[in-house]
């Protein structure tokens, strides 16, 4: 049995598919609340994932607001260590440079993504690019394939590079910012395959990795897939998220927690039962 077909056959990636083609079946948006939802959904996309990698370059805890500050264009954040600013500037250019992969399916575009953030060095910078030279091949094929064969495609494709970029042999190199350039590739494959972004936090992709070098496929194909899932889900979620709804129900929560607020504050306190009845 192939690796693709592995993963396709596993219950989680089953699960997964199912919740994915719930998410593309929404396609083409044309409600504009929907648009501008998938819009921002893309902006945090890049803000989370820079994050991440700013963190692995930086050796420092990197909030959600710092990485918001510099995506919409800061270069220097008041109170917060410059260095951490210097590796959202370089998390967001490598960002930017591996985006350019799902357009013309170029390689040469995650390796100056891989340059960026000083990962993949020498051999390893090679084989990355052999690697999606032959990922890019097949995409006409599979970009046509049900979308659950398209799916266990991308989490094969990533297996391999966590695979390649993550071996223990690797001596000399930082592991995680080889992880990194995992992270940057599993979307543009994704994109090039016709399949919602994968995202994931360093630790998962950490776990993914060392199965991956294992040769676990089963393993890697379940984790994989709950990483998928879980992603797809909040895609599906942002996207049909109602502001006008949201705040009704933040109004309503409001009311339900004064009212049994209200009750507890005066619970100790009983009615009289010779009190005479008062007719409104």
């Amino acid at each position: 049995m192939s690796t693709v077909a592995q993963f396709k056959s596993a219950a989680a990636m089953v699960d997964a598919a199912a919740v994915g083609n719930r998410l593309v079946a929404l396609w083409p948006l044309h409600d504009h609340v929907r648009i501008d939802n998938d819009v921002k959904y893309a902006e945090d996309l890049q803000v989370r994932i820079t994050r991440q990698i700013a963190q692995i370059l930086s050796g420092e805890r990197v909030t959600m607001p710092d990485a918001e500050y510099v995506y919409e264009g800061a270069d220097e954040i008041p109170g917060r260590p410059q260095s951490i600013v210097e590796a959202l500037l370089a998390a967001n250019d490598a960002y930017d440079a591996a985006a350019a992969f799902s357009e013309d399916a170029d390689a040469s575009h995650l390796a100056e993504s891989a340059q960026i953030i000083e990962a993949c060095q020498g051999q390893k910078q090679d084989t990355l690019v052999d690697v999606l030279h032959e990922v890019t091949q097949q995409v006409e094929h599979v970009s046509t394939l049900p979308f659950d064969e398209r799916a266990a495609w991308v989490g094969a494709v990533v297996a391999q590079l966590c695979a390649l970029l993550t071996a223990s042999n690797d001596i000399g190199t930082d592991a995680d910012r080889n992880i990194a350039v995992v992270m940057l590739a599993a979307i543009e494959c994704a994109e090039l395959a016709g399949v919602p972004a994968v995202f994931a936090k360093l630790d998962q992709w950490k776990a993914l990795s060392a199965q991956a070098v294992r040769g676990d496929v089963d393993a890697v194909a379940t984790q994989f897939a709950q990483i998928a899932q879980a992603e797809w889900q909040k895609h599906y979620d942002d996207v049909l998220w109602d502001p006008e709804e949201a705040k009704k129900q933040a109004k309503e929560e409001d009311e339900r927690k004064s009212r049994e607020a209200l009750a507890a504050k005066f619970a100790h306190i009983q009615d009289d039962p010779n009190k005479e009845a008062v007719e409104l």
